[in-house]
């Protein structure tokens, strides 16, 4: 498979992410302008296509100095532990 091909099967879905960045920002009541870095995680953010979106969304090209598998994994372990310190929480409290 090509990537003009893989890019075409993905196309909506990539073009899907934007409306959600969109409202986060309005909802924050972010203006664009004020976006120093917008930093890509994921394994799907290594795709060119993704970076492009990303690129014009914001202006300016995503920071990619970090490794998107690892910040999806770091992340994930930071909720983990965000969730067992509340179920912890909750626990204590009711016995």
């Amino acid at each position: 498979m090509t990537r003009a091909k893989l890019e075409q099967l993905c196309d909506e879905l990539i073009e899907r992410t934007v409306p959600p960045v969109e409202a986060c920002l309005r909802d924050g009541k972010i203006d664009i302008s004020k976006v120093d870095e917008l930093v890509l995680v994921g394994g799907m953010t290594r795709m060119p296509k993704v970076v492009e979106i990303a690129h014009k969304l914001i202006g300016k090209a995503p920071h990619q100095g970090v490794n998107p598998d690892e910040v999806v994994a770091i992340g994930a372990g930071i909720q983990g532990g965000v969730l067992t310190a509340r179920s912890n929480r909750t626990s204590s409290c009711s016995t």
